[in-house]
Parts: C-alpha cells; sequence; structure tokens
C-alpha cells in the first residue's frame, strides 16, 4: 500500500468509529470495494467537515460526508441513472421515488450552508441504520453507475466488479 492509501485508511476508521458496527462495516466495505473497481478516494479536511470523494477518471460520483450541520452522510451525484433504468425499476419503491425526482440546489430550503458551493450535492442520505435496509440497493445503484462510465474498446459496459 502506498503512504497516501494508508493515510486514507486511518482518516475512515477515525471516521466510522462512532458508528455503530454494522455501519462502520457497511462503509469499510464500500470504500475497498470502490477501491478495488478501480475508484480514487480523495478526503478533504474541513474545519467542521471531513469528505471521503469517491471518483472515477476525474468525476466525483458519490461520497460519505460528515459536518456539524449535517451529521454523517452519504452522497450520490449518479448523472447516468436513465442507462440503467431496469436496475432501478427492482428497488423499493420509495427510493425509485427519490431517485425519478432527481436532485437539485438546497435553495428553495434556504439552508444556505454551503451545499451549492460545488454544484449541486446530489442524492443525500442519512448514515445511520436505517440505511442498512437498502445497503445492497445502494450498491447495486453505485455499480450501475460505475458501469455506464466504463467503457473498452467496443464501446461496451465493463462488468468490472458491478452487479448490473
Amino acid at each position: 500500500m502506498k503512504n497516501e492509501d494508508t493515510e486514507v485508511a486511518s482518516i475512515l476508521k477515525d471516521f466510522v468509529y462512532p458508528l455503530s458496527a454494522p455501519l462502520q462495516e457497511l462503509v469499510l466495505k464500500l470504500h475497498q470495494h470502490y477501491l478495488d473497481s478501480g475508484m480514487k478516494c480523495n478526503v478533504e479536511l474541513g474545519m467542521f467537515c471531513v469528505h471521503f470523494i469517491y471518483s472515477y477518471k476525474g468525476k466525483a460520483i458519490w461520497r460519505f460526508s460528515t459536518s456539524l450541520h449535517n451529521g454523517y452522510r452519504i452522497i450520490f451525484k449518479t448523472k447516468n441513472t436513465s442507462k440503467y433504468a431496469d436496475v432501478i425499476e427492482k428497488f423499493p419503491e420509495f427510493l425509485q421515488e427519490k431517485i425519478s425526482k432527481g436532485y437539485g440546489c438546497d435553495r428553495k430550503k434556504g439552508s444556505g450552508h454551503g451545499n451549492c458551493q460545488k454544484g449541486c450535492e446530489g442524492f443525500r442520505f442519512s448514515l445511520n441504520e436505517s440505511l442498512l435496509d437498502i445497503s445492497q440497493e445502494l450498491e447495486i445503484w453505485l455499480d450501475s453507475e460505475l458501469a455506464s462510465m466504463q467503457k473498452n474498446k467496443n464501446g461496451q459496459k465493463t462488468p468490472h466488479g458491478t452487479k448490473v
């Protein structure tokens, strides 16, 4: 392991420490799965926040985040959901509805806490016990998004660890 990877792993272990054992396991599993799938993890440490940003070919797709204002969250910035609508159809109805509404800025809510500093934030989920019930669907969603971005020479999607 490179020194940089060791540092990210160390910071991530500190990040998950306050979470329950099942949530810690989920976070660490997702982290390793997406590193193994070819994504990069970039850590942004702020004064009152921490972000673990997962990107593929320089495009941020999702992140773990914590802040004093928003707590622990997982955020998806998926843009290719129309390419795997058949996969989304198998998700629980409330998740399908959330995806169909899309995401955008929180300007209407008037949060004013920097949510739009780097563009629209994405699909937000609190990183709590309720997330465990849909963790498999979230992983399938991320796998599908990643697969839609991975192209081989013939323009075919490459599975590269996906469950699509």
